[in-house]
This record gives structure tokens, C-alpha cells and sequence, in this order.
């Protein structure tokens, strides 16, 4: 179980049974502001429901305490999604989990399958009324969900501060114990109201950049993702890039022509993506994420030695 808390946050515990024991819920009450509670692990089936589930839900119905429900997923597969999401449905019927239904995804081989899983389960729930989300580490989330944006994100990092860089709503900081339950407890802070989360904004600079070729000149200025900059089949000699109050690191390498081939873009201050096509490819390369390759490579650079480059995108990560 986790607890969330009160103040510019709300302090909620989350909870999954049986290892917490029958939890007494009249001594937990006035130490927390919510609970969400974990009501099962993978798939739709009857065994796999949290055995203390049912009487947690009542307890925090019966005492006011504002409640959200969480699934432990198994998913690698379309089916399974859909009958993690089945399994949802049942145990929630009836039910008015205000701060949330999440999904919890860190098993270590669901990663390649995770962003898809988020996607059915929270859709799902979203066309049944519920306010969906998603629990994964920093890790997962600086790795494996960068395109999972919108659904509530629950970001778990036991730290001094919260290190995402991007919007979340709510932040599992570490454990604590509570008069009432056996053990220690996750412990979160929620952001805003109950049942009307308030995003964790940091600002994040909008991205202006425009390219040269020979044939066009200075292409029209292009911001984040809203188009490419670039002529098919024509090779980019020239790059700017602007961002408002943050200073830029970059890099191209050009031909003995002038035809740029790499170029990295860093800063210290945000997370930079940015990604290529080369002339006659169909496909861009994989994103750079300042000078690491979210592809797996070791490259620190976006492209490919002589191989002029006619598209690229650049944005801040969120």
C-alpha cells in the first residue's frame, strides 16, 4: 500500500496484502490523507485478487478516506493487457477510486511490451469512467515510457528530491512506518486535490531551429515536433537552434562538401532529443538524448559518417 500526505502535497501509503497483515484502519486514518491499495497482480483470475483487498476498500469507504486502486502487471502480450484490464473491472465496480487506477509496470522482462500495456489497460479504463495511471520507477520512466503522457504518472524514487524531469503527479519518495499497519509502507506525495491532481510542472523551453541547404537557403524556423526541418533529398549544410534563457552545447561534423553527417546538441540544464534521416533512408535514426543513443548504440551522435543528413528534430524532453 502506499500513503499520501498533506500540505502543498497530500501524503498517500500504498498498500498490497498480504505481507501488511489486516491493517487497522481506524489508527491509520488520521495519519495519512489517502491510501492507494493494491486489488491484484496480472491476470483476471480469482487468485490473483489481493486477499485483503476487498476489506481495505471497505475501511477506507466506511472511515472517508480517499482511495485509489493499483494492478502489479505481468503483461508481454495483447490478451494479457486486456485481462489485466478485465481484472481491473471486476474488482472495481460499484467502486469511486477518486485518486486513481493505476498500473503498475516494473517486472523486468515487460519493459519492450510496457508502453503498449499502458496504453489498452488505461484506455480501458478511461471508457469506463475511471482516471487511469501509471507507477513505474525513474529508471522506467527515463527509459521505457518517454511516450506515455497522458495518464497520471506515479513516479517511484526513494531520494532526498524527486530526480524526473518531466510532469508527474505523484511521488513515491521512500517508506514509513504507521501506527496500525505491520511494517513500514510505501510512502508518496500527491499533488493537489483529491480527485483534481495538479501536475508537478518544470519548465520546459520550447525548441526553435531551422536548417540551410543549398538549394532552398534557410528553410522556414521549425519548434519541437510541430514539423521537421529539412528538404527531402536535400543535403543540410547549415543548422541554428534557439532556446529561450538556456545555453546550448552543439556539434556538427561536416563532409569535405559541407553536407552535415553528426551533430550532437546537449545542455546541463534539460534533456535534449533530437533525431536524423539521412539522404535515400526511409526511416529516421533513433533519438539522442544529449549524446546518448536511445537505441542501444554507443554512439554520441545522431547520424552517420558520410552520409549527408536531409531531416532532423529537436525538442526538450518532458
Amino acid at each position: 500500500m502506499s500513503f499520501l500526505t498533506r500540505a502543498s502535497s497530500n501524503s498517500v501509503m500504498s498498500v498490497s496484502c498480504p505481507e501488511k497483515g489486516t491493517i487497522d484502519w481506524n489508527k491509520v486514518k488520521d495519519k495519512i490523507d489517502g491510501a492507494i491499495i493494491r486489488c491484484g497482480y496480472g491476470d483476471d483470475i480469482a487468485l490473483q485478487d489481493d486477499t485483503q483487498y476487498a476489506r481495505n476498500l471497505a475501511e477506507c469507504e466506511r472511515l472517508g478516506i480517499p482511495y485509489g486502486v493499483y494492478i502489479y502487471s505481468y503483461s508481454t502480450t495483447e490478451n494479457q493487457a486486456k485481462s489485466e484490464l478485465a481484472h481491473f473491472l471486476r474488482l472495481i465496480k460499484g467502486h469511486k477510486p477518486e485518486l486513481g487506477v493505476f498500473l503498475d509496470v516494473e517486472e523486468d522482462d515487460c519493459h519492450n511490451f510496457a508502453p503498449r500495456a499502458c496504453r489498452v489497460v488505461c484506455e480501458g479504463l478511461k471508457k469506463e469512467g475511471f482516471t487511469p495511471g501509471v507507477y513505474a520507477s525513474l529508471s522506467w520512466w527515463n527509459n521505457y515510457l518517454t511516450e506515455i503522457k497522458e495518464y497520471t504518472r506515479w513516479v517511484a524514487h526513494w531520494n532526498p528530491t524527486c530526480g524526473y524531469a518531466g510532469n508527474y503527479q505523484i511521488w513515491q519518495y521512500g517508506t514509513e512506518h504507521i501506527d496500525g499497519i505491520n511494517g513500514e509502507v510505501d510512502a508518496n506525495y500527491y499533488y493537489g486535490d483529491f480527485g483534481k491532481s495538479t501536475t508537478v510542472s518544470k519548465s520546459v523551453p520550447d525548441i526553435i531551429y531551422q536548417v540551410y541547404t543549398d538549394s532552398s537557403g534557410w528553410l522556414p524556423v521549425v519548434k519541437n515536433l510541430e514539423d521537421y526541418a529539412g528538404v527531402d533529398g536535400q543535403p543540410i549544410k547549415g543548422l541554428r537552434v534557439f532556446a529561450k534563457d538556456v545555453q546550448l552545447e552543439i556539434n556538427t561534423h561536416q563532409m569535405i562538401n559541407g553536407s552535415i553527417d553528426k551533430l550532437t546538441i546537449s545542455t546541463p540544464d534539460h534533456t535534449i532529443r533530437n533525431r536524423v534521416r539521412t539522404i535515400g533512408s526511409a526511416d529516421y535514426f533513433s533519438w539522442m538524448e544529449n549524446e546518448k543513443d536511445t537505441g542501444g548504440s554507443t554512439d554520441t551522435f545522431a547520424g552517420e559518417a558520410g552520409k549527408p543528413i536531409d531531416r532532423v528534430q529537436i525538442t526538450v524532453k518532458q
